[in-house]
Formats: structure tokens, C-alpha cells, sequence
């Protein structure tokens, strides 16, 4: 007992000596001061952000947090009540955190005396980084009625950058139900403060500026040490979006949800497109960039740097090549001029009924005009070698190779089989045929009177029928395949009837149609 009796001395007299030292009144001083109550010249009341500390009270623990309590009171010359309330949020903090020395606060406020009243997150986050604190908890005590007290108190996380919690309480004005209320409001916010949880992010774009945006709008820009990993990015609990951008690039905004076991994030910019404006010959032309049309009244086209294609489509009807090439985009160039190369003309001339193709591209019937038994039209084209096709109305395909050069024309003229060697080969072996029937009657015949010697014509007569016989058939078979695509035996499909001599390897005469 007598060391207790002792130790609480001690303490009495420690507490007693700090007192005097903070400048709070001994007993003996308030009874000199009460003695001059009746002086009723006006004293100047404390400054309304400026509390008068009483002594902190040790911490329980010397490995707690470190902590402080900002005290703003607003009571006219009721000072003992902001003492009451500063107690009172000190007793209650120094339960779960070490409390800074108040003449710490008090030189940091000297040096910088807009901290005292501010009561923004950048504020907090200034004096928090200057005292090395864990939590700063701020307590504003104010009169809103007459006759009552209203008191915030909230706790700020200088990790996450923001509130952590915040209650507001009513009171009336007596120091000890004072006291209550502010004891209880400082444990209710760190009893309910809000969890925390780290964002790890990669940057995968230099020198991005990054902000994370809260559900309420408030905004925290990360420092270069947060957006390179090198310091944790903590926040609270919740829904954010996290803004990136850059001069050069799309700015960008993705949503994220930090859990308990925090939350990852990639942000890589894209580049901002590049403005880029086109001219091209001949004006009614159309350009496309990457299947995209560059209108004609405002030929402009935002792309991204890099490679593009580009076609240049020339106009129906116009004497004019389209193309197509590369464009390779790049920042600060120059307006892109097209220029279509004029085509050059390619005359095709092929037999009536026939369809006709140039370079694997068919032509249509209505551009030829009907000249006796051949067709004709103009195609433009480009210079260079192209391959002329015409294919008859019996599938026969006749090729032509033609090589028109620069501003200049040419002619492909596709002939119909010709009829006269088949008809000349008919011809010759019916004559042939003939020679060897009047040989063959012609043999055995006496060539004397006595008939000592007669002809012998029927070997020349076997040999001459059997090549006239085959020279016919020969002629016959050239003349019917020649014929069956010959444009004289063309018939429309307006005629109803056509009769035409028709040869396949596997057999041979004429073909009847009938058409509909």
C-alpha cells in the first residue's frame, strides 16, 4: 500500500508540474481568478482553433501507432468546455495510439499557420506526413443553437488519403456531458473506421498521369514513387476509377472494386489519333481508308500512327485506274496526295454471240455493238499485258494476249473458226472417193485387140476411195465443230427452232433445239 500510496504521488506531482508548464491555471491561480470576477472590463476570449491542452495522458504501450487530436472550438468564452473536450478526445485516443507531444502540433502550426483551421484531405495529409502520424483525428466542437453543442469528430488515414470514419453528436452544455459525448464519439470512430486494402497497380505507359476517383467525386492523384510500385497504393474498401492520361494518347477510365484481398489493375494508354487530310485526282473519286470513306466536303480522317490501307476507287465511267497502296501514318506529316493514273483504251472485236472477258473479268453484253457476224466494244484499262477471252455460245474459249501501252490503244480481235478447211477437206475426198469408184469400174478392161493385157485399176481404186472416204469424213467432222461455233449458225434465243451440226468426241451429227 505504501507504494501506491507513493506512486500516485508521483504521479500527482508529474501531472501538476506539466500542467503549469502548458500554462492551464493551478487551483490557487483559479481562486485568485475567481476573486476577480467582479472585474468587468472585457478579456479577450481563446482563439476559436487554438485549444487550451491539458496534459496528455501517457500511453499504455509505447509500440502503439502514433496519433494526433486536432482541436477546433467554437464556444465564445466557454473555455472550459473546449479543455473538457480535448480531454476527453485525447484520454479516449490515448487508448488505441500513442499521442504526439502538443508542442509538436503547436511548432508544426507556428511554422505553418494555415494547417490549424484547414480541414481538407490535402490538409490532414500535410500535417500527417510532417508529424509521421498513423491516424490524425480532428474534433470540432460548435454552438448551433443557444443552448446546445454539436460535436464532429472524424479520423483520417493518411494510407488510403482520406476519412476513414466520422460521427456527429449532440451535447448540452455541461463539461462532464461533454466529456461523455466526445469520449464516446473518438472510440465510435476507431471502433468503425473503414477497412483498407492495397490497388496494385501497372503502369505499363511512361510518365501517365494517374488519379483515383471515389464513388463521391473526390480525386487523389498517385505520386511517380505509387504509380511505379515502388510505394503501396492503399485505399478503402469499395468501387473506384482509376484516370490515366497523357499527352499524346486517349485518356483512359477503368472501373475497379478494391475487396479485402485488394485488387489489381493494368493501365496501358493508346496513342491519340493523328489527323491526317488527303487530296486526290480526280475529284469525284472515292477514297477509303481501312474500309472507312474520307468525305469529299471535309477530307480529314483521324488514325492512328502506324501502318493503313488506302483505296482509291475511280469514278463510274471515267477513263481513270483504281488503286490500292500503303499508308504509313506518322506525327506532324504531310496532307496525302492521290493521283489516279488515266487508263489507256483496249478494242475487242470477237464473233456475234460470243462473251468476252478481260482479265478474268466479264464484260457485259449491252456495252458491244453488232457489226454483221462480229461484235465489238472499248475497254479502258491499264498499260501493260492482258489476257482477252471469248468463250462461243457452245463453250468454246478463245485466249488472246494483248499488251496495250501507256496513253495509247490496241486491238484484240478474236476470229470465229474458220469453215473452209473442213470444206476443202470435204471437198478433196469426195473427188477422191470419186477417182477411186471410176478406177475400180475401170479395171479388168482389155488395153489390145487380142486382150493379151488388161487393166488393173483396182488396187489405185481401194487406196484412192479409202483416203477420199476418210479425207471426207475428216472434212466433215472439221467443217460441223467449226460450224457449231461459227456465229452464221448463232442462234438467239428468240428463235425457236435451230438446227446445227454438232461433233463430241463420242459422237457426231446435227443438233435440233427447241426453244421456249
Amino acid at each position: 500500500m505504501g507504494f501506491s500510496h507513493s506512486f500516485a504521488g508521483t504521479l500527482v506531482r508529474s501531472l501538476l508540474v506539466a500542467a503549469l508548464a502548458l500554462g492551464v491555471p493551478s487551483e490557487g491561480s483559479a481562486k485568485r481568478g475567481k476573486g476577480r470576477a467582479g472585474d468587468k472590463r472585457k478579456r479577450p476570449g481563446p482563439d476559436k482553433t487554438t485549444p487550451v491542452s491539458p496534459p496528455v495522458p501517457p500511453p499504455t504501450a509505447s509500440n502503439l501507432p502514433i496519433a494526433a487530436v486536432r482541436l477546433a472550438c467554437d464556444l465564445g468564452p466557454s473555455s472550459g468546455l473546449c479543455d473538457a473536450a480535448f480531454s476527453a478526445a485525447s484520454t479516449a485516443a490515448a487508448r488505441r495510439y500513442t499521442l504526439i507531444e502538443t508542442p509538436k502540433l503547436e511548432a508544426l502550426f507556428a511554422r505553418e499557420p494555415s494547417l490549424r483551421g484547414c480541414r481538407n484531405d490535402s490538409c490532414r495529409m500535410a500535417i500527417a506526413e510532417q508529424l509521421n502520424l498513423w491516424r490524425l483525428i480532428d474534433v470540432i466542437v460548435h454552438s448551433p443553437r443557444q443552448k446546445e453543442l454539436s460535436a464532429s469528430v472524424s479520423i483520417f488515414d493518411p494510407a488510403a488519403r482520406g476519412i476513414a470514419a466520422d460521427v456527429e453528436r449532440e451535447s448540452k452544455r455541461d463539461p462532464v456531458k461533454l466529456e461523455g459525448t466526445v469520449s464516446e464519439a473518438v472510440e465510435q470512430v476507431i471502433a468503425t473506421q473503414r477497412l483498407t486494402a492495397q490497388l496494385r497497380l501497372d503502369v505499363r505507359t511512361a510518365d501517365a498521369k494517374v488519379k483515383i476517383i471515389d464513388s463521391r467525386g473526390g480525386v487523389r492523384e498517385l505520386s511517380e514513387s505509387e504509380r511505379s510500385g515502388k510505394t503501396p497504393v492503399r485505399l478503402f474498401l469499395g468501387g473506384y476509377t482509376v484516370h490515366a492520361d497523357k499527352p499524346g494518347f486517349l485518356a483512359q477510365d477503368l472501373p475497379v472494386t478494391v475487396t479485402q484481398t485488394g485488387a489489381s489493375i493494368q493501365v496501358e494508354l493508346q496513342l491519340r489519333p493523328i489527323e491526317v487530310r488527303f487530296e486526290w485526282e480526280p475529284k469525284d473519286a472515292v477514297v477509303r481508308v481501312d474500309n472507312r470513306q474520307v468525305s469529299a466536303g471535309y477530307p480529314v480522317m483521324e488514325l492512328s500512327e502506324g501502318p493503313h490501307r488506302v483505296e482509291v476507287l475511280a469514278p463510274p465511267g471515267k477513263p481513270y485506274e483504281s488503286t490500292v497502296r500503303d499508308l504509313d501514318v506518322r506525327r506532324d506529316m504531310e496532307p496525302v496526295r492521290l493521283l489516279l493514273q488515266r487508263l489507256t483504251e483496249l478494242r475487242i472485236q470477237v464473233p456475234r454471240g460470243y462473251s468476252v472477258s478481260v482479265d478474268n473479268q466479264i464484260l457485259p453484253a449491252e456495252r458491244f455493238t453488232e457489226r454483221g457476224l462480229q461484235i465489238e466494244t472499248s475497254h479502258k484499262t491499264t498499260p501493260g499485258l492482258h489476257s482477252v477471252s471469248a468463250t462461243s455460245f457452245r463453250g468454246l474459249q478463245l485466249t488472246r494476249l494483248v499488251e496495250v501501252r501507256p496513253s495509247s490503244s490496241a486491238d484484240a480481235v478474236i476470229r470465229s473458226p474458220a469453215l473452209w478447211p473442213g470444206a476443202v477437206l470435204l471437198t478433196a475426198g469426195l473427188l477422191t472417193a470419186g477417182a477411186g469408184v471410176g478406177l475400180y469400174l475401170n479395171d479388168g478392161r482389155c488395153v489390145d485387140q487380142d486382150c493379151l493385157f488388161v487393166t488393173n485399176y483396182a488396187p489405185a481404186g481401194y487406196s484412192m476411195m479409202a483416203v477420199g472416204g476418210a479425207a471426207f469424213v475428216s472434212g466433215l467432222i472439221w467443217l460441223g465443230y467449226n460450224a457449231s461455233h461459227h456465229p452464221r449458225f448463232y442462234s438467239p434465243s428468240s428463235q425457236r427452232v435451230s438446227i446445227l451440226p454438232s461433233f463430241s468426241p463420242r459422237y457426231s451429227g446435227v443438233l435440233t433445239a427447241v426453244h421456249f
